[in-house]
């Protein structure tokens, strides 16, 4: 699961996604409702354990993206 973890964060850091930079949040005094990015979330898992970074980065990768009846993500463990 770490392994997992580690690869996507990696692959966000590695790939042309460009990094916003937001003021600082208080959290202590946010009065907004919580937004569920669920929807907006896409996993690619490699079972075969093949893929490279340029593999990933190609046009047309098909990412598992069916999670808007979703309130959370539960990945459990897999074998891959």
């Amino acid at each position: 699961m770490h392994c997992v973890i580690a690869r996507l964060i990696l692959i966000v850091l590695l790939s042309k996604f460009s990094v916003v930079m937001a003021d600082d949040l208080d959290v202590a005094t946010n009065n907004q409702s919580p937004l569920s990015l669920t929807a907006h979330l896409g996993v690619l898992e490699d079972v075969d354990k093949t893929l490279t970074l340029e593999d990933v980065q190609k046009e047309g990768v098909q990412f598992k993206n069916d999670f808007q009846g979703s309130k959370s993500i539960n990945l459990s463990y897999t074998k891959s």
